[in-house]
């Protein structure tokens, strides 16, 4: 019967290949998973096209939500924040142009970013710009007062048992650099992390904090690299990468090293918190990340001039929000981080405070910079002192 021709058919087919009943059985089992293979294949394509028809589908969702939620944002700075003149010469009862969707765009990345909104942020320029014209002092009230510290003697007794407590606690220490601003005021056309910190060397200031972070690391008995957080912002992002990439990180371990970028916000045009609107494009908001003069922006006497000041008040305070609302905190915090040492671009000599000793101190709650070190004369430090 067929059962008999089947069973010839294979030893014909045995017999002609010259492959064994054992060989034959694997190639069929080979043929049967390419075979599997080739329909999971064709199932992971029509699935990844049905995925990407959805995604398709809901990016248009969020494309129509992000233009209804612009509008109803301009509306509402039109309508309850004195922002008039963003809308000023927009014909009505017609669907908006590409350069007004675009303004509506920008106004609602800026509203996104900060915190309370872009008409909160409006509302509470307004509040403080009266304030200050009607002279009332946001202080008032407040009474100064000295941090209580300690006053330690170099190499010598306190001296000794704090550096030895600061040590330890520099450990759990990350480092936290802002450097959101260009060396205008120096002269400089370039970011001020590249200026010479001295001139004997010439070693840049972003070099000279390398140094200092490995020397504390090496000091400490760190197993790892101590991280160091840079706060950049548009002007500097690009060129403190590149010096960081050029130097090969100065020694730092660049898998801990981290750079967070200070978002822009927008120019305030006068003394009512107008918004102020590039010259050259009345579809865009002027935005910085620091209150620099903008050529061509109105003053807050009311007038135009060549070199206008506007305001943009965000400035090193923002690298606390940036830390939270980045996750870095929380990361930095899980991966057994204890201290934050805040520092700024070019002030070197900051690390004489940032000595063991001193750490020391301030983990006390002895608050910043409120310990002192008397250094003797050379004839006087203890041998191996330095």
């Amino acid at each position: 019967g067929s059962t008999v021709q089947e069973n010839m058919s294979e030893i014909s087919v045995s017999a002609s290949s010259g492959l064994t009943e054992d060989q034959l059985d694997r190639l069929a089992g080979l043929e049967r998973l390419d075979a599997l293979d080739r329909r999971d294949r064709r199932d992971a394509c029509a699935a990844a096209e049905a995925a990407a028809v959805r995604l398709g589908r809901l990016d248009r969702l969020d494309s129509f939500d992000a233009e209804a939620q612009g509008r109803a944002l301009l509306k509402r700075l039109v309508d309850e924040c004195g922002q008039e003149h963003l809308v000023s010469g927009w014909p009505r009862d017609r669907e908006a142009s590409a350069d007004e969707r675009r303004l509506q765009s920008q106004l609602l990345a800026l509203h996104r970013s900060l915190a309370g909104g872009l008409d909160g942020y409006v509302c509470r320029a307004r509040e403080l710009l009266e304030a200050s014209r009607l002279g009332r002092n946001p202080l008032d009230g407040y009474r100064p007062s000295l941090p209580v510290g300690e006053t330690l003697d170099f190499g010598r007794g306190a001296f000794l048992k704090y550096e030895e407590e600061g040590l330890a606690a520099m450990r759990g220490a990350a480092f936290v650099l802002v450097a959101g601003g260009l060396g205008e005021r120096l002269g400089a056309s370039g970011i001020k992390l590249d200026l010479p910190a001295e001139l004997a060397t010439g070693t840049s200031f972003l070099a000279l904090y390398a140094q200092h972070i490995l020397a504390l690391g090496a000091a400490a008995g760190s197993a790892a690299c101590l991280p160091l957080v840079l706060m950049t912002s548009d002007d500097t992002h690009a060129r403190t990468l590149a010096s960081l990439e050029a130097g090969d990180y100065f020694g730092l371990d660049r898998r801990r090293v981290f750079l967070l970028r200070q978002q822009a916000v927008p120019c305030l045009a006068d003394a009512g918190a107008a918004l102020a609107v590039d010259p050259s494009d009345a579809s865009r908001v002027l935005t910085k990340p620091n209150g620099r003069n903008l050529p061509g922006a109105r003053n807050f006497g009311g007038g135009r001039g060549q070199d206008a000041w506007t305001a943009a008040p965000r400035r090193h305070g923002e690298v606390h929000r940036l830390l939270h609302s980045s996750g870095l905190a929380a990361k930095l915090h899980g991966d057994g981080c204890t201290h934050l040492v805040f520092f700024q671009d070019t002030n070197g000599a900051v690390w004489a405070l940032r000595r063991p000793p001193s750490f020391s101190v301030h983990s006390r709650g002895c608050g910043q910079g409120s310990s002192s070190t008397r250094c003797p004369p050379p004839s006087a430090c203890p041998s191996g002192a330095a």
